[in-house]
This record gives structure tokens, sequence and C-alpha cells, in this order.
């Protein structure tokens, strides 16, 4: 029975439409996808009536690739490569440009005088530069010493030397008076290592860098013996500042790493002040400068520096050197005030002794001796560097200070006005282990000379301050009976000056000296003393006479030929009479 099933629907598949539906009359359209370089194109045909469809697949067609062309060139040092594209998609081909490799040209370049020679070797197609074989530099061949400026007895000369292998001219400094030099000024400093073969050249990098407040500095030095290196440089420095140096060594490098602590501050003082006695010595002034006048003998300095600290332009200025003064600074500020004290007190029709007693008197009446900081010096209290009294400052700003600001105010007012004058510093010769002092020596008429201002102010009972001219211009010997100095000993004072010759006054339609040479003359000294019509004052002179046994005795006798009975006070050193009145 099954079988017979079986028969049946078999026979029924295979009369197919014949049972159900009639057989489609196919009406076919044909789709065709091209093929491409990188795909199978298709063609299909699909009937309309019953969407039958017949495929088949088109085989991909092969590449065609045009020329190559150059997209990035070769150069001497890299590859470059070029392409090829197809011109049915977008397949691309590539292949290695290889590299050129330089085209090399050599140029010999010659030694100069300050420059190595070299053989300059260059790619003539690129930037490619190398230097090689070095040859060592010729170095500077000069001829003699031209004259550009003659040297004067107080101003600088200057002198030219052309070098015969190049254009290269060098100048220097002709020193009028050869008593300190000027090389720590010459030194150019920089921000890598310094690089020495001498001690000489070490001084002078070291006193450049300290000069100038330089934190960090390293210099290239062969010797080991560092304490002995950094003892040698502290005490051989023509830089007077007290610095904390921390100092370092490895691989013949010397590393300084200084400590320049707080600098002149102004620190509170008492307020002891004297009675400053008026005087008939004393330079009246009478300024006959302009407010704006800047014509001071500085200014015709062959050399100039750039400064900003009152220390660097008092070193400038006791060089002979002109100031460059940073704006704004501390030194711009101190070099006003000094140039405002010459107007008012130098009058340019008078000589250097003129000029040099005018700095003096102003010195001596205008600032107060500060005892105060001399206590606090003799009792070694910390941190004393900071007052301003050592410095400019105290003079300029605060008008008290002790010797070591007045010596160098002095100092700069003096080489201000063209005047050479150094600072000197030393001891008490009967006490070399107290207390130090500073003083000046100055340049007049052709010889030097020994002055302090600081010793000329004399203090009276603690109470008044007089003005005398026992410390004015006198010699080295003269004035080691006090002090003696440990620095400019090679400049040598022989002699004292004529100062009371040259000091004069008007008196009854006469112009006299303070040099007393008779006693007629004392007795006129005396008298115009005694008619001066002021108050708190003090006459110094020279007794240049046989006054006798007593100079009590001679005043009794000089007042008595002018009636007048009294005793007077006065001072007495030698022969310089002091009379006071207050």
């Amino acid at each position: 029975m099954k079988r017979i099933v079986t028969i049946f629907l078999l026979l029924i598949l295979m009369a197919g439409c014949e049972i159900g539906e009639k057989e489609c009359a196919h009406e076919y359209e044909t789709n065709i996808t091209n093929a491409t370089c990188t795909a199978k194109g298709k063609e299909e045909q699909i009937c309309k009536k019953c969407g039958d469809i017949i495929s088949h697949d088109i085989e991909k067609i092969a590449h065609s690739f045009g020329e190559y062309k150059v997209v990035l060139s070769a150069t001497c040092t890299s590859d470059g490569y070029e392409e090829a594209k197809c011109l049915n998609c977008d397949e691309t081909l590539s292949k290695v440009i290889k590299a050129n490799g330089h085209s090399y040209k050599e140029t010999i370049i010659s030694s100069t005088c300050t420059e190595k020679g070299y053989t300059l070797v260059e790619c003539e197609v690129c930037d490619f530069e190398e230097k090689k074989n070095y040859t060592e530099t010729l170095k500077h061949q000069f001829g003699d010493w031209t004259t550009i400026i003659e040297v004067g007895e107080t101003t600088d000369g200057l002198e030219k030397r052309k070098c015969d292998n190049c254009p290269f001219e060098e100048e220097r400094i002709v020193s009028a008076l050869n008593y300190i030099d000027l090389d720590v000024l010459k030194v150019e400093l920089i921000e890598g290592i310094y690089i020495v073969e001498t001690f000489e050249e070490f001084q002078l990098i070291y006193d450049a860098n300290i000069l100038n407040d330089i934190v960090y500095f390293e210099v290239e030095y062969h010797d080991d013996n560092i304490n002995t290196v950094l003892s040698n440089l502290v005490k051989n420095s023509s830089i007077n500042k007290d610095v904390d140096v921390n100092l370092s060594y490895s691989n013949n490098i010397y590393k300084f790493t200084v400590n320049y602590g707080s600098g002149p501050i102004n620190k509170p003082q008492m307020n002891t002040n004297y009675i400053q006695l008026d005087s008939l010595n004393k330079t009246v002034y009478e300024s006959k400068r302009e407010s704006d006048f800047d014509n001071f003998k500085i200014n015709n300095s062959l050399m100039s520096y750039s400064v900003e600290t009152s220390e660097q332009l008092f070193y400038c200025l006791e060089r002979r050197v002109l100031p460059i003064c940073k704006s704004g600074s501390q030194a711009e500020v101190i070099y006003n005030l000094a140039k405002d004290v010459l107007k008012n007190i130098i009058d340019d029709s008078m000589n250097d002794f003129d000029k040099i007693k005018a700095i003096h008197d102003w010195i001596v009446m205008n600032i107060t001796y500060d005892n105060d900081l001399l206590n606090l010096t003799i009792n070694n209290v910390e941190d004393l560097n900071s007052y301003r009294g050592f410095y400019l400052e105290g003079v300029f700003i605060d008008k008290r200070a002790v010797c070591e600001g007045i010596s160098k105010a002095f100092c700069i007012l003096a080489n201000i006005e063209g005047i050479p004058c150094v600072q000197v510093e030393g001891y008490q010769t009967l006490n070399p282990f107290g207390v130090g002092h500073a003083w000046n020596k100055v340049y007049l008429d052709g010889h030097w000379y020994v002055i302090d201002a600081t010793s000329d102010g004399v203090i009276l009972n603690d109470q008044y301050e007089v003005l005398v001219y026992t410390y004015f211009l006198i010699s080295n010997q003269q004035m080691k009976n006090k002090y003696t100095e440990e620095d400019h000993e090679d400049i040598i004072c022989e002699d004292s000056y004529d100062s009371f010759e040259n000091m004069e006054y008007s008196f009854k339609e006469m112009t006299r000296a303070f040099e007393i040479e008779s006693f007629d003359e004392f007795v006129v000294v005396l008298d115009y003393f005694e008619h001066a019509e002021l108050e708190n004052f003090s006459v110094q002179f020279e007794l240049d006479f046989d006054y006798g046994e007593s100079i009590v005795d001679e005043l009794q006798n000089a007042y008595s030929s002018l009636e007048i009975y009294k005793s007077s006070e006065y001072l007495k050193n030698g022969d310089l009479i002091t009379l006071l009145k207050k």
C-alpha cells in the first residue's frame, strides 16, 4: 500500500504545472556590473514575470599602470621615492630612489691673529659643511706704541699700536701718576668658565667678580691647594669688601659661591651730636657754578665703567675712571649728591690747593663724627659692615660717618675735580692692635701729601667739634707719629705743604696769611679774632717766630698791647695754635 502511494506522488511531481499552475514563459532583462582591477564583475538575467535569476561572474581585468613619477626627490643624505598609478583604479606602485651622497669641495681657511685656520669641507649640493685640520692662530705682531694723547702731570695719556698682520689696534692708558692700576676694570665678565694660567690672572678674575657682586663664578686653574689659593686671593685683593666665600674644587675647576651680606643699610644709631664751632679759617662758599653744571674734570677720563653700588662708585673714582651709573641705582644717588656738593663749594677760578681746602672744610664742618659707631666697632658688634657710617651713604645722606666713610668721601670729591687722591688704611702707631684708621693721600703741585679730615675735626669735652689743620697736607713722617699706613706705602709724602702761608684773611683793609712770622702779626691775628662778629668759633694759625718759652706769656703780651686783659682758651699742637670762643 505504501509503495502505491509513493509512486503516485512521484508521478504528480513529474507532471509539474500540469497539476498546479502552468509553466512561466520567461522574459529576461540583463544587468551587467563591470569587472575592475580589484573586483570581479557580474552579468545577471532576471525574469520580469517570475523573478527567476540566471547569473555568471565576469573575471577581473588587469591593472594598467602609467609611468613612474617622482614624489619625493632623493637628497645627499636621505632616500626619495617615485610612484606609478593605475589608469583604471587608485592602486599605486612605488620604488625607492637612493640617496645621492655629498658632492664635496674643500677650501683652505688660513689662520689669523685671533682665529685658528682649518680646512672647510662643503657639499656643492646641500648646506652640509665640516671643519677639520685646524692650524694654530698666528697671534698679533705689534709695532711700536704711538702717542695719541700726551700724558700730563695729572692727566692720563693714550697710546696706540697696530698689528702688522691684521687691522686690529690696541690702546693703553698711560697713567699720569702710576699710583694705582686699572687692570681689574679691564676684565670682561663672562657666564662660562674663566681659564687662567697664572695666579696674577686668577687674582684679576676674582677681584672683578667680587667688585661686581657676582654670586657664582668658576675658574679653571691648575693648583689643587685650595686653602692657600683662597687665602692669597683674599689677602691680595684690591677690593675692600667683607664677603663670605664658599669654595669647592674638582677637575681643576674652582667654583666660588659668594655671600655679600646686607651692604650699607641704615642701622639705628644713637643721636649724639656735637656743637660745630664756626671757623675763621674755613673756605667761604660762594658758588659760581650753575645748578645744571656738569663739566667736572672726571668727565675727561679716558676710561669708563658701569656701576650700581656706592662701593663700585668709590672704586672707579679712586682710579680716576668715569663711572657710568645705572639709572635709579644707589651709585647714581651718591654721585649726584657728591657733584651737588662740589657745585656749591668749588669755584673754577680756584687753584688745586683752594679746592682741596674747600673739600676738607666742608667735610669737617658738615659731617658729624659717628662716635656711637666707633664704640660699636671697639666692642666688635656683629654685622658692623651694614652700618652706613663706613660708606659714602653715611657722609652724603646721613651726614654721620666714621673715618672709613669720611676718607672715601674726600677721595671721590677730589677725583671728580681732577685732583688725584687715594684712601689709605692703617693702624695707631702706638697701638697696632687697636681700632684701625683711614685717611687720604692727595696730589698737589707735583707732590703727594697726607690729609686726614677725620682727625681735623677735633672733639672737645665730648660736646664741641673744632675745625683744625693739624693733619692737612702733611708728610708721611708727621702722620706716622699717630698712624702707620698699611697700603699705598709706595706713595711717598716727603714734606708738608705750606698750608698756613696759603691761607689768608682780610682785616682792616689788608690781606694777611695765617702763618705768623712776627709778634706784630701775632697781635693783628688776635685783634682779628677778638673783633669777629661770630658766636662759638675758632681760628688756627701757625707761629713761625721765636715766641719764647711760654705761649701763655706771649698771648698775654699780645693782648696787653691791644689793651685787652683776659685769658683765652686755646689748643696747641707744636707751632699750631687754635683759639676758641664758645
